[in-house]
């Protein structure tokens, strides 16, 4: 990662997700940009190296149900799924696991979602939400009532600048 090209967007991500350190909610997050501009290389760095525990990552191009989306957060926090439980099964656990910690959950692709309901599910249950995109209109479909929940702040994440790109090119070679 090019520390110094995405210097601002690092800073914003740690602001808007700190208060997890102290269990309180963070703030929702949407990173977005073209395919190349380090979003997943950024959240999962901050994540790994600050929130470890408090923290999940879910690339939803593989996992796009509810159910599935559900079922990888709970196997990540260690708890025991045997995979045939009702999808209310899970958001029961889930919300059980929830009164006593606070967690951050990083849904990267998340355009790739088939159910929109489980983003209703995480921030209706005061869990901090970091969402990843190519597309910045990505999320306009989503009902009223959801995009109201998320309350997302966003940061974009530009394509990279000729003499940013000279500088990675150096630093990697």
């Amino acid at each position: 990662m090019c520390a110094r090209a995405r210097e601002g967007q690092l800073r914003e991500l740690e602001r808007c997700l700190t208060p997890v350190l102290h269990n309180r909610l963070p703030d929702n997050v949407f990173l977005v940009g073209s395919t190349g501009t380090e979003k997943t290389i950024v959240a999962r760095w901050i994540l790994e190296s600050y929130f470890g525990d408090k923290s999940v990552y879910v690339n939803c191009w593989k996992y796009r149900s509810t159910h599935d989306v559900l079922k990888e957060i709970l196997l990540s926090l260690a708890m025991m799924i045997h995979g045939r439980e009702k999808t209310s099964d899970l958001i029961k656990r889930f919300e059980k696991f929830l009164k006593k910690k606070k967690i951050i959950v990083c849904l990267d692709e998340v355009d790739q979602l088939k159910e929109s309901n489980v983003l209703y599910v995480l921030a209706r249950n005061a869990c901090g939400l970091i969402l990843i995109s190519n597309h910045i209109y990505s999320l306009m479909s989503l009902d009223r009532r959801i995009r109201s929940s998320l309350a997302l702040t966003e940061i974009r994440f530009p394509n990279y600048r000729r003499e940013e790109m000279y500088d990675i090119a150096r630093a990697s070679g």
